[in-house]
């Protein structure tokens, strides 16, 4: 990843109820706005490994919601912790 980039986070959600993340992804994009890389965050691994999920979803449609920073850093905290 080179330059400017933006990560944008999205969740999918528990199927019993809407109000629980269960898996958190990202997409980078490089400062033209075209993604670079999609990932999810493994809880087992505590890692970033790659995935198409978030596109598969959005043009399939799917579970993948889009979420802020804040929402993120909340509901999986062990992703931002230095």
């Amino acid at each position: 990843m080179s330059g400017k980039t933006s990560v944008k986070y999205y969740v999918s959600w528990e199927d019993w109820a809407e109000t629980i993340p269960l898996t958190l992804f990202r997409t980078i994009a490089d400062a033209q706005g075209y993604p670079e890389d999609e990932q999810f965050w493994n809880k087992k691994d505590l890692a970033w490994q790659r995935t198409t999920r978030v596109t598969e979803s959005m043009f399939r449609g799917g579970d993948v919601t889009p979420v802020t920073l804040e929402f993120a850093q909340q509901h999986f905290p062990a992703v931002f912790k230095g």
